[in-house]
């Protein structure tokens, strides 16, 4: 994942002026002319507003909370910890 210069910064200032947020989904592309990443791309549309979409920031102290991402995991851990969070 390649992230914009001032998304971190645009993050912690959204989660320092909200104390109700926990998370925020940073919306994710793929990029390149070959099929497989218009394949990726199109199926990461398909996760928008739905469960499998996981929050990219989260606050540290929720993190922690929850026992942080689970190393035992090869791959969807991101998704593992915030459902933990919501429970």
């Amino acid at each position: 994942m390649e992230l914009t210069p001032r998304v971190v910064e645009e993050c912690v200032k959204l989660a320092e002026s909200d104390p109700g947020v926990g998370g925020i989904v940073i919306p994710e592309r793929s990029v390149g002319n070959n099929y497989w990443a218009k394949v990726r791309d199109l199926e990461k549309s398909f996760y928008v507003r739905t469960p499998i979409e996981s929050p990219g920031f989260l606050r540290r102290d929720l993190a922690i909370k929850a026992g942080g991402f689970d190393e035992d995991i090869v791959f969807y851990e991101e998704a593992t910890l915030h459902t933990r969070l919501r429970s």
